[in-house]
């Protein structure tokens, strides 16, 4: 084991020692028995050392720390094996000069990393800003006998086992000043490019930093995530004081990050600090939280829900962690490999992306074999005619072996292949179950297809998936329609969907429910209750008591073991028998027991299940724990829940599965989520006022008491949908639309406004990180509410709300739309006089019109907006452009939309200059001008679009000059990206001018067969999209070409579709 001590914000003073001294005495005790069996190789120390950054601070702090970390009755470690980075409370802040207040004021103005540089980089500023640390730099090269630690950044590589691990110092405290530096901080690229010019190689690489990236500015956090992933398998950090553990998956690089508790609080307060040992795999690491508790330092066994209290993680392969990038779907134009080196090459490639997802784990047993013969024949039938079998499962029937005895034999025709598993419960439509893939496997749903297409024979069995076809929306995919396109586009894969409500008739599907008697007898049998049952009239008895249903046979063998045959009857006789319908009874007198029990227990489970009610997106019970702060819920009362159906337990976060075929771990922290008509059937039962009471407690807990005063921030996630995507609503969103549309006789007209001015808050995170749809959709749920006569909403606000519904609008093509909501928000813009807020929607407005060639009403608007902003604004700036782009004199507008080009780029206003240069493109008839220009534009940030569009136009305008030879890898990769991000963010327009060029350059570089893998992967999205009219154009183009030589099954595959789409 490589042994980590993490120490964290011991905040040592001289008027606390009275408490200190004693807490730090027994700590020293418990860290010296766990160092007893392997010793520490590493103390981490991650910031607030002192209170306030005070020489006689440090040595205090020294006096412990020398004592536990180098003496002989101590650890006895090297000095260079104890590692610091400071914190907030590391800062003196008598010595920050007013030189250092007004660089930090500036730096408060900054929304790009060279900015920070221009000080960060100047020896003087740097120094100016480092002088607050200089009591923390001289403890720290006093204590450890070297100067490294005593820089803003550094690194250190341990030798251990024959690996090289690296630890890296990051200083997120060199702008600290007073008590509001949340979203004030910086790290600076300039600190990580330091870092990495002194990057050895390592096998494992370890951060250590003092706050949550969350702290940073918006334009920092995002670099500084992005240095994590490319560069970091493992994050210390502390200062929140509560101990924590986040796993960050993305496409461009994993980590997990654990946050230290607080060392030292308070006497009274849960003071904490952990050990953490990484396995010599480097792969697995387990961690121990200890916490003072009345007194006492104790091991925390509640912290990671485990039997042993001891957190279980698993970091992903070194290899694997820096991700390669994807270019599925537009091949290499050169290759060195053969055909078939090639297509191994691409299917372990498939392999090595599918391995985080999870597997599916039943394995068929002896009673699973000797069971339901007829029902696996048809299965097999139906799955080896379609690849896609449909299977009800009535509560109770234990589906998860027949599953496993219908793969074993598909593995005899396929051999051993990967075996997936999608845990799809509460999804409703195609575009949800699209959503969850892409959540799941870390990919897009797009590219995840690439790579099941590539990976060669698998099976992914979708649990949980009921068929709610008449329920479907008519303006999205269905879910049928996803799944019939994600097999026809993975030619070698096999679905197995499990549903428990009956498929429609038309749908070829097997029901696996209770059991004859014939297979009751061979289930007994193979059971081992043979010896029990005598007679035929035993069996006959045990099939009409249990129902014939696996799990009550499985309780009768149970009770056996401690009971007679007659004793086993009536335990299992007093349990109901269960049956199926639209909703299976079951459920119904389940929910009911639960609601009016007064038992103990069971009033736990129903909390847990009437809160999972109200938060329909699932959550952990660590969070639903702090909801509901009454008598705890346990992972007990979770299982009871899915034991009767009620409830799904799933992984929160793939981890890593060996090629061993290791067992799925199980441990970390879990999502439990009731399935949709389960849900609909407890809220239709629920109290009112208990249904409120949850809802408001759900917004405390989500925002705190900043729901009461609209304000917010978004929590963290993991991609979803798209490699670039970093944010997501979660249950926030539905708990913002219960607050506002829930009756007021349960909430306050108060509560309500400030429950519409949240939600007026969130929709604007959710637009500012490139959510349009998901905030256009909201917005205009909003504004409904807000015609409720309950509400004391102001006409401010209501303003707002329309021109975030206008600004999204636009940006996902519905033009029309927005310019409806900005013409209704701008009388009220008019009448407050914000100019800046009137000059953003006319900007809005006037794209908008511009776009559908309202040239005139663009016109006058672009003149209103230049009448009322400053000439060095980028509203300013934009309005020009637009005047200018209209034009009708061609070298008119380029000699307007030239200097304006260079004065938007001087001032910053890098999206208008990319604006204007992608418009000059246009106009431009030479060739090397267009390439130059588009060659000006950079991607600048995560919702950068004027990158993607320059991506495509450089590609295009290759190929129209006949320069295909020019187009370089990077270009076919960023033209991917830029294909993969159009249609992961739903820009429809842009995916489909993206795929009429990738149609063109493969067309010109590549054999026809290429130009069939690109028409399947695009006639996946857009049976996706339910977009039939491009699929059917370019069916019919592909048919028209493709020689007879390319299969058979190519060919009737486009027939098929060119007949379903009534072509």
């Amino acid at each position: 084991m490589f042994r980590i001590l993490h120490l964290s914000d011991l905040h040592i003073r001289e008027n606390t020692t009275w408490s200190t001294d004693a807490i730090l005495r027994d700590a020293k005790r418990i860290i010296l028995e766990q160092a007893r069996a392997e010793n520490f190789n590493v103390v981490a120390f991650t910031g607030d050392i002192a209170f306030s950054g005070k020489a006689n601070e440090y040595e205090l702090a020294a006096k412990w720390l020398e004592d536990l970390c180098f003496h002989t009755s101590g650890l006895n470690m090297d000095p260079k094996e104890v590692v610091f980075v400071p914190g907030n409370h590391d800062v003196d802040r008598s010595l920050i000069s007013p030189a250092a207040h007004a660089i930090a004021e500036q730096l408060a103005r900054a929304t790009a990393e060279s900015v920070v540089a221009t000080y960060y980089d100047n020896a003087e500023s740097r120094q100016l800003l480092m002088n607050r640390h200089s009591a923390y730099f001289e403890f720290v090269q006093k204590f450890t006998q070297g100067s490294d630690l005593a820089s803003p950044q550094w690194s250190r590589v341990f030798e251990y086992s024959g690996f090289r691990i690296r630890i890296d110092g990051i200083n997120s405290s060199w702008l600290c000043r007073d008590e509001n530096d949340h979203r004030h901080l910086i790290v600076g690229q300039s600190q990580l490019t330091e870092l990495i010019r002194n990057h050895d190689d390592a096998d494992l690489c370890i951060a250590l930093m003092h706050h949550p990236l969350a702290d940073l500015m918006e334009f920092d956090e995002k670099n500084t995530t992005a240095f994590l992933r490319q560069n970091t398998d493992i994050l210390l950090r502390g200062h929140l004081h509560d101990p924590d553990i986040r796993q960050i998956h993305s496409n461009t690089g994993d980590y997990l990050e654990f946050a230290a508790g607080a060392l030292y609080e308070g006497h009274d307060r849960p003071n904490c600090f952990s050990v953490i040992d990484i396995d010599d795999d480097l792969i697995t690491v387990y961690v121990r939280t200890f916490i003072w508790d009345r007194g006492r330092w104790i091991m925390d066994r509640n912290l990671y829900q485990t039997d042993d209290g001891v957190g279980v993680f698993y970091l992903p392969p070194r290899t694997a962690n820096i991700k390669a990038v994807e270019t599925t779907g537009i091949k290499s134009a050169t290759s060195n490999l053969s055909e078939g080196e090639e297509a191994s090459a691409d299917r372990e490639s498939a392999l090595d992306a599918i391995r985080n997802f999870p597997k599916f784990q039943a394995i068929a047993t002896k009673q699973d074999i000797s069971i339901r013969h007829n029902e696996l024949s048809k299965g097999l039938s139906i799955c080896r005619e379609s690849r896609l079998v449909s299977i009800t499962k009535e509560p109770g029937s234990k589906p998860s072996g027949f599953v496993a005895c219908l793969i074993k034999e598909l593995q005899n025709t396929l051999g051993d292949c990967p075996q997936l598993s999608l845990a799809c419960s509460g999804v409703s439509t195609g575009e949800q179950l699209q959503d969850v893939l892409g959540l799941v496997s870390l990919h897009t749903v797009t590219s995840f297809a690439a790579k099941l297409r590539d990976c060669g024979p698998c099976i992914l069995v979708l649990e949980d998936l009921d068929d709610l076809q008449q329920m479907q929306p008519n303006d999205g995919p269905s879910i049928d329609d996803t799944i019939q396109a994600l097999v026809d586009f993975c030619r070698d894969l096999y679905v197995i969907r499990l549903s428990s409500l009956p498929f429609r008739p038309e749908i070829s599907s097997v029901r696996i429910g209770s059991l004859s008697l014939p297979d009751t007898r061979a289930y007994l049998n193979a059971s081992g209750a043979s010896g029990f049952l005598q007679s035929n009239a035993d069996y006959s008895r045990v099939h009409r008591v249990t129902g014939g249903l696996p799990v009550h046979l499985d309780d009768l063998m149970h009770a056996l073991s401690v009971t007679n045959l007659e004793g086993a009857l009536a335990q299992v006789d007093s349990q109901p028998v269960i049956s199926s319908s639209q909703l299976p009874e079951h459920i119904v007198r389940e929910v009911d027991t639960l609601r009016i029990s007064t038992d103990d227990e069971l009033s736990r489970s129903n909390r847990l299940l009437c809160i999972l009610s109200v938060l329909e997106r699932g959550e952990s019970l660590t969070t639903i724990r702090r909801l509901d702060q009454r008598a705890p819920i346990w992972p007990r009362h979770a299982n009871y829940l899915q034991a009767r159906g009620l409830l799904d337990i799933i992984d929160s976060n793939p981890r890593y599965y060996a090629e061993t075929k290791m067992p799925y771990p199980s441990d970390g922290d879990k999502i439990l989520r009731v399935a949709r008509l389960v849900r609909d059937y407890v809220l239709s039962e629920m109290d009112q006022q208990e249904k409120s009471e949850l809802i408001k407690q759900a917004a405390q807990l989500y925002f705190s008491d900043d729901w009461r005063i609209g304000q917010v921030r978004m929590r963290r996630r993991v991609a979803f949908g798209s490699e670039i995507s970093t944010h997501q609503s979660g249950n926030e969103m539905t708990v913002l639309r219960y607050l506002a549309s829930e009756p007021t006789a349960y909430f306050s007209g108060s509560e309500k406004t400030s429950a519409f001015s949240l939600g007026l808050s969130y929709i604007s995170q959710l637009k500012s990180k490139g959510f349009y749809g998901e905030a256009y959709e909201a917005a205009r749920d909003f504004l409904g509410f807000a015609s409720d006569v309950s509400y004391e909403v102001d006409a401010e606000a209501i303003c707002l709300l329309q021109t975030l519904a206008g600004s999204c609008a636009r940006m996902i093509g519905e033009k029309e739309a927005s310019i409806v909501f900005i013409n209704d928000a701008l009388p009220t813009l008019r009448q407050l006089g914000q100019k800046a807020k009137l000059a953003d929607a006319l900007v809005v407005l006037a794209m908008a019109l511009q776009g559908l060639s309202r040239n005139e009403e663009a016109i006058k608007v672009a003149e209103e907006i230049i009448d009322i902003v400053p000439r060095e604004s980028s509203d300013y700036f934009q309005a020009k452009a637009i005047l200018a782009e209209l034009d009708s004199d061609k070298d008119a507008k380029i000699r307007k939309l030239k200097p304006l080009r260079s004065r938007a780029r001087n001032l910053g206003f890098h999206t208008v200059a990319d604006n204007i240069t992608l418009e000059l493109v246009n106009e431009s008839d030479d060739t090397e001008e267009k390439l130059r220009l588009l060659g000006d534009i950079k991607s600048r940030g995560d919702r950068e679009y004027n990158y993607v569009r320059a991506t495509i136009r450089r590609v295009e305008t290759l190929l129209a000059s006949g320069r295909e030879q020019e187009i370089t890898t990077i270009d076919q990769r960023d033209l991917w990206r830029s294909y993969n991000l159009a249609y992961s963010q739903r820009l429809v327009g842009i995916f489909d001018w993206c795929h009429r060029v990738c149609w063109q350059f493969v067309e010109k570089n590549r054999s026809r067969q290429d130009l069939i893998e690109l028409f399947m992967f695009s006639s996946f999205v857009w049976r996706i999209n339910g977009d039939s009219k491009s699929e059917i154009l370019y069916a019919r183009l592909l048919r028209g070409t493709v020689p007879q030589s390319v299969g058979v099954s190519v060919l009737h595959y486009l027939d098929s579709r060119i007949r379903s789409l009534g072509g």
